[in-house]
C-alpha cells in the first residue's frame, strides 16, 4: 500500500454533507437551500442510497443561476463528481484538485469525506509545524554537542561511526544514533541543566528519533498527533 496516500489528509477533511435522492431531478430546491445555509457548505453531493454519487451541486452556481434566471434548473448547477479513495496516491489527489475545487473521498467504498484545497493546505501546515519542532530539537542537540563536546569524533570512532561516505563526519552529518552514543559516553561532563535522570533523557532521545522517522517518512501519517510529542518537547526544554 502506498504510504503517500489520502490518509495524510483525513484529519482535516470535512464530513460529507449530502442530499439523499434516487435521481438528480428529485432534488427539492427548498431542501437544497436549507442544506447550503444551515450547514454552510459550498457543495452538496446528491447520493443515491448513501453509496452512489449522482452529481455535485454548487452553491455558487445555484445563487448565480437564481439571480440570472429566477428559475430552478438542477441540470445547470450540477457538476460531475470527482471521487478519490482513501488509499489513492496523494500526488494523484493533488493533481485532481488542480482542475476541481472539491473531491469526494470514499472510505471502504462509501462516500464519507470532502476534500478541498483548504483541506490540503491545513494538512501541510500541520505537517510543517511538526517538522519544524523536530528540526528545532535536532539543532539544539547539535549546538549542545558543539559547545560541550568538541571531541565527539573520537567518541564516534570507538564504534566506527565517525565517517560518512568515506569522510569524517561534521556536526551536520550526525544521526540520532550518534547523539545517543555521545550523550551516553559524556553524560557526566555534559552537565545538562534541569535534568539529572540520564535514563529519562536517553529515552527521550530514542523517542524523538522514532517520531522523526515517522514524520519524515510519512509513516502512519494519519496518526501524527498520536505519536507522543512530549519527549521532543522535553528535549527542547532542557537544551534551550
Amino acid at each position: 500500500m502506498n504510504i503517500f496516500n489520502n490518509k495524510f489528509l483525513i484529519k482535516f477533511s470535512k464530513k460529507l454533507i449530502f442530499y439523499n435522492a434516487e435521481n438528480i431531478k428529485d432534488v427539492n430546491e427548498e431542501k437544497l437551500v436549507h442544506l447550503f445555509i444551515t450547514e454552510g457548505v459550498s457543495y452538496v453531493p446528491v447520493i443515491k442510497k448513501g453509496e452512489t454519487v449522482l452529481g455535485v451541486i454548487s452553491r455558487k452556481k445555484y445563487f448565480i443561476s437564481k439571480l440570472k434566471n429566477k428559475v430552478f434548473n438542477i441540470g445547470k448547477i450540477t457538476e460531475s463528481p470527482v471521487i478519490v479513495n482513501l488509499d489513492d496516491d496523494l500526488v494523484y489527489t493533488l493533481s485532481k484538485l488542480k482542475n476541481n475545487s472539491s473531491l469526494i473521498l470514499l472510505i471502504n467504498g462509501v462516500p464519507e469525506r470532502f476534500i478541498s484545497s483548504k483541506v490540503v493546505l491545513d494538512a501541510f501546515e500541520d505537517y510543517s509545524k511538526k517538522f519544524m519542532i523536530i528540526e528545532k530539537s535536532e539543532k539544539l542537540i547539535r549546538n549542545y554537542i558543539t559547545e560541550k563536546c568538541s571531541d565527539f569524533i573520537e567518541i564516534l570512532e570507538e564504534k566506527n561511526q565517525h565517517k560518512i561516505n568515506g569522510k569524517i563526519k561534521t556536526i551536520e552529518d550526525l544521526f540520532f544514533s550518534d547523539y545517543t552514543l555521545i550523550f551516553s559516553k559524556r553524560w557526566e561532563s555534559l552537565t545538562i541543566k534541569n535534568i539529572s535522570n540520564k535514563n529519562k533523557f536517553m529515552k527521550d532521545l530514542t523517542e524523538t528519533n522514532r517520531i522523526r522517522n515517522s514524520l519524515f517518512h510519512f509513516r502512519k501519517n494519519e496518526d501524527l498527533d498520536k505519536l507522543g510529542w512530549k519527549p521532543v518537547e522535553d528535549i527542547i526544554k532542557v537544551l534551550e
